[in-house]
């Protein structure tokens, strides 16, 4: 079944800005900058690397 959402709350589309620095995006070795998310802080280069797909 797909969940109710109330009607105020439809057509809402959330955004995530993730900054990453190129290098750690390519993979490029030696790389120790984190990867941020807008809003919350750092995370880590393999989950930025998922999120970017």
């Amino acid at each position: 079944t797909v969940p109710q959402h109330p009607k105020q709350a439809r057509g809402i589309r959330a955004t995530v800005v993730v900054t990453v620095p190129a290098l750690a995006l390519l993979g490029a070795e030696g790389v120790t900058d984190p990867a941020e998310v807008e809003g919350v802080g750092p995370i880590p280069i393999e989950t930025a690397r998922e999120l970017a797909g």
